[in-house]
This record gives C-alpha cells, structure tokens and sequence, in this order.
C-alpha cells in the first residue's frame, strides 16, 4: 500500500510539468507570438505532446496553419518551396540537428519527402506536414 501512495505522489507532482510542457524557445518569433495571441489564449494549452508531436485537434491546426500563414509558407493551400525550405534551414534544422554539415540539403529532402501531405484544411495540412518534416529529422 505504501508504494502504491509513493507512485500516485509521484505521479501527481508530474503531471502538472508533463502538461505544461513549453513551446521550445528556438522558434519564437514575432510571428508565433502573434499566431498564440490570435488562437491560444489560454496560456495552460499546447499543442506539443511530450515527444514534440503536434496534436491534430482544432486549436493546434489554428495556431499551425496561422504560422505558416504568417511566414508565407503556403499560398493557394499549397507550400511555398523556397519559403519553407528556408525557414526549415533557419529553424527546424538546427533544432533537432544541430550538428549538421548540409542543412539546405536536408530541409530540401523533407520538403520533397513532405509536401504531398494531405489534410482537410490547410491548418490540418501543416500539422501534417511539419510533424511529417519533424519525424523525417528525428529519425
């Protein structure tokens, strides 16, 4: 009985930093600044679970379709090549592979990996493809 108290203790205290879990300081912006104010108001929301995987729910599609709106990463509900290969060299890269000798080369191959994601809105669509892009760095 006393583990089973020890564990729930335990448990309890974590919990509230596993739903707490923040936005990774790398890709604030001004831009995703605005998007947070426009769709996530309520500050206690993310929309990353622990292993940085966007949720596919309503307010991430939001908030995910507003940043690739915000940095013109899609037009016409399709992805702006140059734009997003940009932004995945200036932020996604170095994010999850600091280290990399080529990353143009990298964003390049995610993108071509990525871009034909489907989805029923382009908030759904970016979700999509930037944990697409995410698990394609992360492997």
């Amino acid at each position: 009985m006393p583990s089973v108290v020890l564990c729930l203790f335990l448990v309890m205290c974590a919990l509230p930093q596993i739903l707490s879990l923040e936005f990774p300081k790398h890709f604030e912006s001004q831009e995703i600044r605005n998007c947070e104010t426009e769709v996530n108001p309520d500050k206690n929301y993310n929309f990353l679970d622990e292993n940085l995987v966007i949720k596919n729910d309503p307010r991430a599609r939001s908030f995910v379709g507003c940043v690739f709106r915000k940095y013109k990463m899609i037009h016409g509900g399709e992805f702006v090549k140059d734009t997003t290969i940009d932004y995945l060299v200036e932020k996604t890269v170095p994010f999850f592979k600091p280290h990399e000798k080529d990353p143009r080369h990298l964003a390049e191959e995610a993108f071509e990996l990525c871009k034909g994601v489907k989805g029923a809105g382009i908030g759904e669509r970016a979700v999509n493809f930037s944990n697409c892009v995410n698990a394609h760095f992360k492997a």
